[in-house]
């Protein structure tokens, strides 16, 4: 069934030629800028302090279950009790938590932009 779609699909496209793609793809004048409004900025405003509990519990202690510390401990001891494959999962698990703390504060420094840009543009919370 989806192959007869995709087979009807490209066959209009070959019918109709290049003259849809232009409405389709690239800027044109109907194109509109992104920008924020107040909706934007609120869940801005909001983001914030979500990225923050997340990445104190990324960064928490060995005590801070999901804490990077906490997997590598639960990976030792799963390697000491001589179950290596759980362990190998868990370093995985920790190593794309690091990366995971790598990218939240990526999206805090532009929610951090995008918070100021809103107070500057009378969007501050209330």
């Amino acid at each position: 069934m989806y192959k007869k779609l995709a087979i009807i699909g490209g066959t209009a496209l070959v019918v109709l030629g290049g003259a849809a793609l232009p409405a389709v793809a690239g800027p044109g004048a109907g194109d509109k800028p992104i920008t924020l409004d107040a909706k934007g900025c609120k869940l801005a405003q909001d983001l914030r302090p979500v990225l923050d509990d997340r990445l104190a519990i990324i960064n928490g202690d060995a005590n801070q279950r999901g804490s990077v510390t906490w997997i590598k401990a639960e990976a030792a001891k799963a390697r000491a009790a001589g179950n290596t494959k759980k362990a190998d999962k868990l370093d995985k698990a920790a190593t794309k938590r690091t990366e995971a703390a790598t990218k939240i504060e990526t999206r805090k420094t532009k929610v951090d932009k995008a918070v100021t840009w809103c107070t500057d543009h009378g969007f501050a919370a209330k």
